[in-house]
């Protein structure tokens, strides 16, 4: 498969091509009239046997960011092998402008948007009559998003007028629902300011960071319908609204926005507000929408992409956890190893002087407790020797979970499907280890461990 940028450079020369020959054209028209019949037909030959070389070129499309939906390689897509980032996103095919009467068209050029590398919303204007296009495109971004970039994108679905706009919402979805509208808004705000705060900072905006800068964040797609009627009954929603269109590319959030020209706008509120919007008029289209698959087929699309997204999110132990040399690290003052691409667990004094002495592990059946456990012993294990780091080991459940770190070095209890009263026991065990160690502080006349290795 050829890379992209060898193919729209083929896609622009052949364009190239064809903008000489019709140059040539009304040249020879303006200077042989008479000639001009004979003359546009020859022109046209030409023209349709580029033509004929654009559509090899264009099947040659990556499926992902390119590949029309009624392409036969969707039904038996079983994932991305790699992410691909949706800077700009396909919403439909177009033709060449004033085609010759004999010539043989271009109909399948790819029409595009700016998606993630866009500076404001992307706005929908509709009426009831073509809602469903504006709905249509709306659907396939989200859908081209989830294939494309597995486990890198969230969303968020604002139906104030509970008209069932997306039926993916709950395979999508994954944040809990706020009371009302307004409370889903300013959960978005809130994350918005966070990501500025705390990843973008200095930088360009959110897709201009690396993966590690990116601070575990994803970037999130936000589809709000039934613009302005939906929000008329709380003015704070449009001013909320407004905020996530302005300050949300930035942060990686990125508003699509199906607005009814048939109803009227708040009192003092013009489009302009949503700034360096981009405009997709549905009542005028110059270009074909590109049909959505079925429902079960989207929904098999989504499924695949999901579980695909975990692996290819997440990385693996050696990129992420595995350190660039094993053993070599102290427990003095703390203990601390990555999670994932971003996020650390640490126990002791932080160079800030922040103290961090337990960790309580929460979440459902399935969460992934379990998971995060291994990740952090096996990152812990790897990185303090055995006379720097013991674990104590106890599962209170019929789970074999542990027994893998029977044979770990830095393991002095493993207990599996261990009663109460021998966890209690080991409990007490270290809490007589540490009334000696302070004891031992104490004639040494120092208050912590590092001060008593010195």
């Amino acid at each position: 498969m050829k890379r992209v940028a060898e193919i729209e450079q083929e896609l622009t020369e052949a364009h190239a091509r064809r903008r000489e020959l019709l140059e040539k054209g009304n040249k020879l028209a303006a200077q042989l009239p008479f000639e001009h019949q004979r003359s546009e037909a020859e022109l046209a030959a030409a023209l349709s046997a580029e033509a004929v070389e654009i559509e090899k070129v264009l099947d040659q499309l990556p499926l992902l960011q390119f590949g029309s939906w009624s392409r036969e390689e969707w039904a038996k897509f079983s994932g991305a092998e790699e992410q691909v980032y949706l800077g700009r996103v396909m919403v439909g095919y177009g033709g060449e402008e004033k085609p010759l009467a004999s010539e043989k068209p271009v109909k399948r050029l790819p029409i595009e948007v700016p998606l993630f590398d866009a500076p404001g919303p992307i706005i929908f204007k509709c009426t009831p009559q073509t809602r469903s296009v504006a709905r249509a495109m709306m659907h396939s971004i989200v859908l081209r998003s989830v294939v494309a970039m597995p486990g890198e994108v969230d969303f968020r679905f604002i139906d104030p007028l509970l008209s069932n706009a997306f039926p993916m919402k709950s395979l999508l979805e994954r944040r809990e629902p706020g009371r009302t509208l307004s409370d889903d808004l300013q959960a978005t705000l809130a994350d918005i300011r966070f990501v500025l705060e705390r990843s973008v900072r200095n930088a360009e905006r959110f897709s201009k960071l690396s993966m590690q800068d990116r601070g575990g964040q994803k970037f999130d797609v936000i589809c709000a319908v039934d613009f302005p009627h939906g929000y008329a009954r709380d003015p704070r929603l449009i001013d909320q609204l407004q905020l996530v269109a302005n300050s949300g590319p930035r942060a990686g959030r990125h508003l699509l926005l199906e607005v009814d020209t048939t109803q009227p706008l708040p009192r003092d509120f013009t489009l302009a507000r949503f700034e360096n919007a981009i405009i997709i008029d549905c009542n005028q289209l110059s270009f074909e929408v590109d049909p959505l698959p079925d429902g079960a087929s989207q929904d098999r699309l989504i499924e695949t992409a999901r579980n695909t997204g975990v692996s290819v999110s997440s990385g693996d132990w050696d990129s992420l956890i595995k350190p660039e040399t094993y053993f070599t690290l102290t427990s003095a003052r703390r203990l601390e190893t990555p999670l994932g691409q971003q996020p650390r667990i640490w126990f002791g004094k932080a160079d800030d002087g922040r103290e961090i002495s337990h960790a309580m592990v929460a979440g459902q059946t399935g969460s992934g407790k379990t998971m995060l456990l291994h990740t952090m012993i096996t990152g812990l294990a790897s990185r303090y020797a055995p006379k720097e780091l013991r674990l104590s080991l106890v599962d209170l459940k019929r789970g074999v979970e542990f027994r893998v770190y029977e044979q770990l070095p830095h393991a002095d209890v493993v207990c599996l499907n261990a009663p109460p009263v021998l966890a209690l026991s080991v409990l007490a065990e270290f809490e007589q280890t540490m009334i000696n160690r302070y004891a031992k502080f104490g004639e040494a006349g120092v208050t912590n461990l590092e001060e008593y290795r010195r």
